[in-house]
């Protein structure tokens, strides 16, 4: 390979981090438009991904049960639940221990698979016992999407912080604990 080749793919990281030797995205937008519309695309897709859930899993066996037809006079409790009971002590462990600590280790690639692979692990051990096998493994597999997309937010767009993804993951348990309350 020639020098100057060698420069650009040395060159071409994300955030200072030289570990990222290429880019997968559109070439054809200046940087701080790539940067946003591809941010704006995993956010969407992680939505997508995510807000069917509660509507075909059981939701006695989800952990939103609690809320299950509490209507407007749960939706404190829900948000409580939703904002600081759950997403803050997951993205806290998931990805701000166990991505970071992996990453140091490992790479950025590696360890945002691993965290992904236990995201998911740990949803689908919540459904395990419910029965249907298809349905958790469904929801293991959109688990760890979300998980991988949670931590690239964080690593690559968010500089490492937490903000983005809590946000996210919040946003999420919350609609999911809204659905139980008014179905």
């Amino acid at each position: 390979m020639c020098p100057q080749n060698q420069k650009i793919l040395s060159t071409n990281h994300h955030y200072g981090n030289p570990s990222t030797r290429f880019s997968v995205e559109p070439f054809f937008l200046p940087p701080v438009q790539r940067t946003w519309l591809t941010t704006v695309i995993v956010v969407l897709f992680t939505l997508l991904l995510a807000i069917p859930l509660p509507l075909i899993v059981d939701h006695g066996i989800l952990a939103t049960f609690v809320f299950n037809h509490r209507g407007s006079a749960g939706i404190p409790a829900a948000l409580v639940y939703a904002i600081v009971g759950t997403s803050l002590p997951e993205e806290i462990f998931f990805r701000g221990f166990l991505l970071k600590r992996l990453q140091d280790r490992f790479g950025f690639l590696p360890a945002n698979l691993t965290q992904a692979i236990c995201f998911g692990a740990v949803h689908g051990l919540l459904l395990a016992g419910a029965g249907n096998w298809l349905v958790t493994l469904i929801i293991v597999l959109i688990e760890m999407v979300i998980g991988y997309c949670l931590g690239w937010l964080n690593e690559r767009r968010s500089g490492g912080s937490l903000y983005t993804s809590w946000g996210i993951h919040a946003l999420l348990n919350t609609v999911s604990a809204l659905i139980a309350l008014f179905t």
